[in-house]
């Protein structure tokens, strides 16, 4: 972790200024956390082999560009293919709610206990302005907007009742984007938080409710 603060601030001390132009493409890549639905949801924090992974990769591609400017201050506009990768839970979860107790996260006597398995990603289209500050050359700034997304996610369970792999309702929602960036010439360090909603209208929601992001940006 050390290593790669460095290497930042190596990258953002060697960029240079660049003029800025109402169209450039800009690609990110690094990391995201993904908050999940709880407990309950696709897991049982009491229960045997609970496994959750919720850190994943997070990378844009997009175009980005100056549309107001007055001095030091700035609006950029950011239009951003966002794809956040896989994330999973897994457990062996009482079959039924009435047995898992959520207070004491502990699972009744004797209850049945089946094998679920679920792995997802999101996807999407995230549109946001950015209000910038440049000082000797460093920008800051602050970045809101909306994302049209889609959340994917697999269910898979091996139960007294049998097997089964349920799905969850692959359509567009919308969804707010609020973040931060600090950026020098083409290189930016960008911070999103990406509001996810679920939707439990056939009973199989998505196990994301939310994602932090973190990036490394370039503009080209």
């Amino acid at each position: 972790m050390k290593t790669l603060a460095i290497a930042v601030a190596a990258l953002f001390a060697a960029s240079g200024a660049q003029a800025e132009s109402f169209f450039q493409i800009e690609a990110g890549l690094g990391s995201a956390r993904v908050l999940d639905m709880g407990d309950g949801t696709w897991q049982q924090l009491g229960a045997p082999l609970n496994r959750v992974n919720l850190q994943s990769v997070a990378a844009t591609l997009g175009v980005t560009g100056e549309v107001w400017r007055e001095r030091a201050i700035d609006v950029r506009y950011h239009v951003d293919y966002v794809y956040i990768g896989e994330y999973s839970a897994s457990c062996h979860c009482a079959e039924h709610d009435e047995d898992y107790n959520l207070s004491t996260k502990t699972i009744t006597p004797g209850a049945k206990l089946g094998f679920y398995s679920g792995h997802g990603h999101l996807n999407g289209v995230a549109a946001t302005l950015d209000a910038g500050y440049t000082y000797r050359g460093y920008r800051l700034a602050a970045e809101a907007g909306m994302w049209a997304y889609i959340q994917s996610w697999n269910q898979y369970a091996q139960t007294s009742w049998g097997a089964w792999h349920l799905q969850n309702p692959r359509i567009v929602r919308y969804a707010p984007v609020v973040g931060a960036r600090i950026e020098r010439g083409p290189l930016s360090l960008a911070y999103r938080y990406y509001f996810v909603k679920q939707d439990w209208s056939n009973g199989v929601p998505g196990l994301a409710s939310g994602v932090h992001s973190l990036t490394l940006n370039y503009k080209f």
